[in-house]
This record gives structure tokens, sequence and C-alpha cells, in this order.
């Protein structure tokens, strides 16, 4: 059998203790395996720091109340949103139903809460610039 599987496993030991006892300048697949994470991790966090800068970090400059969790997220935000309004805050969300900053409400159309490449600190750079205290995030 030749393939990728081959090339880390051993069938007369576990598969941990044969990598361990590989010189890792030797064998180029065990390379490759251990720099992916690495590279992952720089990615993301270069993306993540550009398009912060971008928007001129605005997480600094406003209360952000992030919503976790399994189920109830959107009923939960959207009962925060509306105490916060009857109380006179200006609001900004982002769920999976609707975006909202301010006054101006649209129908969420890429239908998640946590879409990447820099919309979400678009999104709190709009919660800035309209002066809304207060983005609920989940």
């Amino acid at each position: 059998m030749d393939g990728f599987y081959d090339g880390i496993k051993n069938d007369k030991t576990d598969d941990l203790q044969y990598i361990n006892s590989m010189s890792l300048k030797q064998n180029p697949i065990v390379k490759r395996l251990i720099a992916v994470p690495i590279f992952f991790e720089i990615y993301h966090f270069l993306w993540a720091w550009t398009e912060a800068n971008i928007h001129r970090n605005p997480s600094w400059k406003i209360f952000v109340i992030g919503i976790t969790g399994t189920k109830g997220k959107t009923t939960t935000i959207e009962l925060l949103n509306a105490i916060l309004e009857v109380a006179g805050k200006k609001t900004a969300l982002l769920s999976s139903l609707r975006v909202k900053v301010g006054d101006k409400s649209e129908k969420n159309k890429l239908g998640n809460s946590m879409p990447g490449r820099g919309y979400i600190q678009k999104f709190l750079d709009d919660a800035v610039r309209r002066n809304a205290i207060t983005p609920l995030l989940k």
C-alpha cells in the first residue's frame, strides 16, 4: 500500500510512538503535518489584525456584548436589544436573523452570524460611526 497514511503509520508500533521515534528532518510528511497548525494560526491572526487596523480597532471604542451557547442566541440577542432600546440606548446587532446598526436594520443575507474576512470589524466600525453604544454579537 502506497499512500499518505502509510507515510506516518507503522504496523509494528502505535502511531504516536512511531512519529516520536522518527527524525523530523527526514520525513517531509511529518514536517508538513506539524507546520500546518502554525501556518493557520498565523494566517488567521494576520487577517484579524489587519482588518482591525484597517477599521481603526473599533472594539476598543465601544462595549461589546457577545452571546454564546447552543440554543436561544437569536432570541436572547433580540430581547436584550429591545431592553436596551427601551432604556434609550442606540444598539447594533449581528445575528443570523438580521444586521442592525442604529435605526437601520436589514435581513442577514449571509445566513450566519460569524462571517469572515473583516465583516465583523466593518460592522463594529459602522456601529462606532453611528454612535451605537452597545453592539450585540452572537
